[in-house]
């Protein structure tokens, strides 16, 4: 089982019709492969995703390992973990396994608050202090008013001062600070009668 949370947002900001969404999740290695393929759709609007590798029992989901499953198991694992390497848009990844079975934590771990190739929104009074500085350059028809000397300081300060909106645009995204990814393992709820916490993903 597996929860999912995608973002379009990409795909309006540039006006893109938002792409058909055609990929294998019935198993986690077929999923992990269609988010190592960069050109996939899918792994560039999969922002949040947590995988259950465990066999769920009514009421609760309680989960039991089974050791038939074990070469599945490490084989799923790998290939997360392989995901993980080539994969630079994903957020958030949260992966539930059986009792006591943590292998490959310290992998996972080494993945975890790493850079990916997404930025963060700055803040609003970041944007408001950068752009004052350009509104607050006199523009030229004050400039001739004045009739001051200009500097050779002022005059290459002026092709910066009239950059177009779009341009402007592209430098605060520069400017933004990247996202750290987060990547959490862990076991299942700890007795027969504890319902798992349902964390949105």
């Amino acid at each position: 089982m597996m929860d999912m949370k995608l973002d379009f947002s990409s795909f309006r900001a540039s006006n893109e019709a938002i792409p058909e969404l055609v990929f294998e999740w019935d198993t986690v290695s077929a999923l992990a492969n269609e988010l190592s393929n960069q050109n996939n759709p899918l792994s560039k609007c999969l922002r949040r995703l947590r995988v259950y590798l465990t066999d769920e029992r009514p009421p609760w989901g309680i989960i039991g390992a089974v050791r038939s499953n074990r070469p599945t198991f490490e084989a799923d694992l790998s290939v997360l973990l392989n995901m993980l390497d080539v994969n630079k848009t994903l957020e958030y990844l949260d992966v539930v396994v059986p009792f006591g079975h943590f292998l490959y934590l310290n992998d996972f771990r080494a993945h975890h608050l790493k850079p990916i190739d997404r930025s963060l929104k700055l803040p609003t009074e970041t944007k408001v202090a950068f752009l004052s500085v350009f509104l607050s350059r006199e523009n030229p028809a004050e400039r001739k008013k004045s009739k001051r000397r200009t500097t050779r300081g002022m005059q290459l300060m002026r092709p910066i001062c009239q950059l177009d909106q779009h341009v402007m645009s592209k430098i605060l995204a520069f400017t933004a600070p990247r996202v750290l990814r987060k990547v959490y393992l862990h076991g299942p709820p700890r007795n027969n009668f504890e319902e798992p916490d349902q964390i949105p993903i």
